[in-house]
């Protein structure tokens, strides 16, 4: 092997290292900086939701959050109080308002821990300009065939900007 090719050889091992491990003065950064994040309500939130079905509640125990509750409904002006026995109701319930600035598209919703008589879906996907509502979104199931469970699982409405990102 000649001299030259040593050398160009050697080069391109070090060109090559350099390369895998990076050229950088350094590998990570942690930096602490301070974030202030607002929370609020349901109805005063960036989509805002709120019902006027008789079986959710829009202010659960002062956390403004919506509550399916199928046991306390109580009378409805026409002397009604639950839902039938033996039997599967449909209903549409939860109205969005977009209290944003962006364009929302609501797309989906995720159900976590409910109970197998109970189940909730999105009506179909929506987009929702800013300052305009949506009503009656989601549509709950109960089968009340047997006993129904108590179980307080979860409903996600799941919906995603202009730009595509969740939230």
């Amino acid at each position: 092997m000649n001299r030259r090719s040593m050398i160009a050889g050697i080069g391109s091992i070090a060109a090559a290292g350099a390369a895998v491990t990076g050229m950088g003065a350094f590998q990570s950064v942690e930096a602490d900086r301070q974030v202030t994040i607002s929370v609020t309500g349901d109805a005063t939130a960036y989509l805002g939701l709120s019902s006027d079905n008789e079986f959710i509640n829009n202010d659960n125990g002062g956390t403004s959050t919506l509550t399916l509750d199928l046991g306390s409904a109580g009378a409805s002006n026409t002397g009604g109080s639950g839902l039938n026995n033996e039997s599967v109701t449909t209903f549409r319930a939860v109205n969005v308002a977009n209290n944003g600035e962006d364009d929302a598209t609501l797309t989906s919703v995720e159900t976590d821990d409910l109970s197998s008589d109970v189940s909730a879906s999105l009506v179909s996907a929506v987009e929702i300009s800013p300052g305009n509502m949506a009503n009656d979104v989601i549509e709950f199931t109960v089968d009340t065939r047997g006993s129904v469970s108590t179980n307080a699982g979860s409903v996600t409405l799941v919906a995603e900007d202009s730009d595509g990102a969740q939230s």
